[in-house]
């Protein structure tokens, strides 16, 4: 997170003899925005701290130019924004896994001079579940096609369409048992969704 610089002098003084000089320096900054702490190279003006959920090597771009890519807690330190200016900071959508999704992949952040912003993309893992609903009629079973379910979870009713063959599509539910209704030939059937 810092950089070490060594050197090595030799010199002869006037009476001939060898001597060495070593000198060893060490420079790096270290960022504090909203409870998050960072480290990298030295801050020249001010600073930043990207946090992508919790996803390691999604990489990160100010003004265009890649800065780097997060570490194994989602964080990226950027040691050089322009203060009083707009910075815009972008995600690389290519990078996340395709399970995730996010509002926007840019932002724009104007910090103070020597001053640090905190830039959350925050992620929302999507847990998609599909199935196929059929009903079964004097011995026959019929895909229940084009028709809204309603289910009641967590409280709240939610609603998805069956397409054709019956088969819907959900995402976000837990893992569980859903009391749920769709009209069948004009009638209210009720039935369980299993998770």
């Amino acid at each position: 997170a810092a950089m070490l610089r060594a050197e090595l002098g030799r010199f002869r003084d006037q009476l001939g003899n060898s001597h060495a000089d070593y000198r060893l320096s060490i420079a790096g900054g270290v960022g504090y925005a909203q409870e998050h702490v960072a480290f990298g190279r030295p801050i020249t003006g001010s600073f930043g701290i990207v946090k992508v959920g919790d996803l390691a090597g999604v990489g990160v771009s100010v003004n265009g130019q890649n800065i780097g890519k997060t570490n194994a807690q989602g964080v990226v330190f950027l040691p050089t924004l322009t203060p009083y200016y707009d910075n815009d900071v972008s995600i690389a959508p290519e990078n996340i896994p395709i399970e995730y999704s996010f509002r926007t992949n840019v932002q724009s952040v104007s910090p103070s001079s020597r001053g640090g912003a905190l830039l959350e993309f925050t992620l929302t893992r999507i847990q998609a579940f599909s199935g196929m609903l059929k009903y079964r009629q004097d011995g026959a079973t019929k895909p229940v096609e084009f028709q809204e379910i309603r289910i009641n979870a967590e409280g709240t009713r939610q609603a998805f369409q069956t397409g054709r063959g019956g088969e819907f599509y959900v995402e976000n539910l837990k893992p569980g048992t859903y009391a749920a209704t769709v009209q069948v030939e004009g009638k209210q059937c009720l039935f369980d969704i299993v998770i």
